[in-house]
């Protein structure tokens, strides 16, 4: 599955970071190019963006898991 993120605060004043988790463990995760993203455990990614960003959509990359999967985000400080 493609996954993309929709980011609602473009132009924050200060970095952020968001954690991706999905509902099945990933076989692996082919992060796009320069997107500063990366697989902190087995069922969750994490995603590093500047203050500033300026980006509303942006595309991660694939994530690939044998059984099919949910993916929820949350804003972690």
């Amino acid at each position: 599955m493609d996954l993309f993120l929709l980011n609602g605060g473009p132009l924050r004043a200060e970095a952020i970071r968001y954690r991706i988790r999905s509902s099945a463990d990933l076989e692996y995760f082919l992060p796009w190019e320069r997107v500063p993203v990366r697989m902190t455990a087995p069922a969750e990614l994490t995603l590093d963006l500047p203050a500033y960003g300026g980006r509303t959509r942006m595309s991660l990359g694939r994530a690939v898991t044998a059984k099919k999967a949910n993916y929820v985000i949350e804003v972690i400080r």
